[in-house]
């Protein structure tokens, strides 16, 4: 059964982040304050994951205004960014990697300036003390992790191509073990002096100074007025009905608006009847999730660049199309997006107020672009990589604008109160993670720790991923009902990574959950 707190919860992706944000909760912060300080916590707790090199997004309910507003500190295309900057194949990959590794794949970073906004429009507290017990773990050390040594074993090849990472992240051009204390010295410096000075530090002086002289030294794009010119948007969230629920999520570019078109799609169906994790129901939720994904690859990008229909994709006659095509099994295929990273950290947070903060940062692919900026110990993102680098496409780069992403913070109310709040990491599986743990409470009734923990399917295309958990014989059905079906590992980190908070069953307080793919848990009291 899972614990109750009674004034507040964080669940995050790491053990000792999750308690920094619960420590700012027990003395006075609101949940800003705790999800700010459990961001900066997870920046050095999980560096391949997250950093002040990257950006991200961040969902906010007040309570007392009873309003949601959306933050959008996404990373943006240098100035000097084209279409056709990289040498993109028919199928959208890019052979010498040059949007995925090195200095060419940086765009301009948000967090940092996402992160203080937050504070100074909705949080009580300052950035020194937000990024307190994050400077003390980079300073000090603290153990590697199972999902740090693993993503440190995995990207062996990227950081010893860059000798400032490898210094960092490799012992003798092998991965830490798990245990072993890891020190962040450089990037204890950073942060002290950008908790001391204020993020100007970063964009407009001694840091930033540093990262575009290497950047610009190694035939980067990022210039200073890129760093200069960087601003978040405070934006309205998507909001849409599910089954008598209200729910907000994130608007484009990022994946908001392909949960609601899968939700919409399977609200069609009696799911509730048809059963969770049945061979029909799986039918039915593969198909409606490849034509989101299909509608996805052919609209979604940055709204300022890019017309995005979503009036037309959220309508009721669309999800009635949708449905449609899945119950007479209509051919869903397609080509796949370029293919977008995995190395994203989501956390939740909900104080005793009320206030709610669903946040989902990233650096992009595990450790970013590997570059790590001499001297700084701040690891640059390879967010370019989230663009389609083939040209006159809605996602295709351009100079300033931000590349579409399936980042989907989402807050679920039913009449007036809060039902859960949730996000994930995992590249293109964070919407259908997201949308299965929705389902799993609100048309399935799983305790949230069940629903999160629940074996999940993945299909953008013609194929259908299946978590190992699921039976054989369920997935021998699903191909005799015409499924391309390829069975995973039993808990496997390809389908995400869910943090969650919701009301308690007994409404007198709050519950966690922790997805058991990655190494996090809720915490709270």
């Amino acid at each position: 059964m899972a614990e109750m707190y009674r004034h507040g919860c964080v669940s995050a992706a790491h053990p000792l982040a999750a308690e920094a944000g619960v420590n700012c909760l027990r003395r006075g912060g609101n949940a800003v304050d705790a999800a700010v300080t459990t961001a900066f916590a997870l920046h050095v707790l999980l560096p391949a994951f997250s950093g002040v090199g990257g950006g991200g997004c961040a969902l906010v309910w007040q309570a007392k205004e009873k309003k949601p507003t959306f933050v959008n500190y996404r990373e943006r295309a240098p100035l000097k960014a084209t279409s056709t900057m990289y040498p993109a194949l028919d199928d959208g990959t890019v052979p010498d990697k040059s949007n995925s590794v090195g200095y060419r794949a940086v765009a301009v970073p948000g967090a940092l300036a996402g992160e203080s906004l937050l504070l100074s429009k909705f949080g009580t507290i300052d950035l020194k003390e937000a990024m307190s017990p994050a400077i003390r773990w980079a300073e000090n050390g603290f153990e590697v992790s199972n999902a740090l040594n693993d993503v440190m074993t995995r990207s062996v090849e990227k950081l010893n191509r860059f000798p400032s990472s490898a210094d960092i992240f490799l012992r003798a051009s092998t991965p830490y073990k798990i245990g072993e204390i890891l020190i962040l010295r450089d990037l204890a410096r950073s942060l002290r002096c950008i908790a001391d000075e204020g993020i100007d530090v970063f964009y407009r002086g001694e840091i930033g100074q540093t990262i575009v002289k290497d950047v610009t030294r190694n035939r980067g794009l990022l210039t200073r007025e890129d760093l200069v010119s960087y601003r978040p948007i405070i934006e309205r969230p998507l909001r849409s009905q599910y089954r008598g629920y209200r729910l907000y999520t994130s608007p484009p570019p990022f994946g908001g608006v392909t949960v609601l078109e899968v939700l919409h799609a399977l609200e069609q169906f009696d799911i509730s009847r048809i059963g969770h994790n049945t061979v029909e129901g799986l039918r039915v939720l593969s198909g409606a999730m490849a034509y989101a994904y299909q509608d996805r690859r052919r609209y979604l990008g940055d709204p300022r660049f890019t017309k995005v229909p979503i009036k037309i994709l959220l309508s009721r006659k669309h999800a009635k199309s949708i449905s449609g095509k899945v119950s007479s099994e209509r051919s869903h295929g397609g080509r796949a997006n370029p293919p977008q990273g995995d190395s994203t950290t989501h956390l939740t947070a909900v104080d005793d107020q009320g206030n709610v903060v669903a946040m989902t940062e990233t650096i992009e692919c595990y450790f970013g672009s590997g570059v790590t900026v001499p001297g700084t110990g701040i690891l640059l993102n390879d967010e370019m990589h989230d663009f389609d680098p083939r040209p006159r496409r809605a996602n295709s780069v351009k100079a300033g604008k931000q590349p579409a992403s399936y980042m989907s913070p989402t807050i679920v109310f039913k009449e007036e109160k809060f039902v859960l709040g949730l996000g994930s990491p995992g590249g293109s599986r964070i919407v259908s993670a997201v949308t299965q743990t929705l389902s799993n409470v609100l048309d399935h009734g799983l305790s949230l720790s069940a629903a999160v923990a629940a074996p999940r399917i993945h299909c953008e295309n013609s194929g259908v991923q299946l978590e190992g958990r699921i039976s054989r014989d369920t997935a021998e059905k699903l191909v005799m009902r015409g499924k391309k079906v390829n069975l995973r590992k039993e808990f496997d980190i390809y389908f995400g990574g869910v943090h969650a908070v919701a009301k308690a069953a007994s409404k007198e307080g709050l519950c966690g959950a922790a997805d058991p793919r990655r190494d996090g848990v809720a915490k709270g009291f």
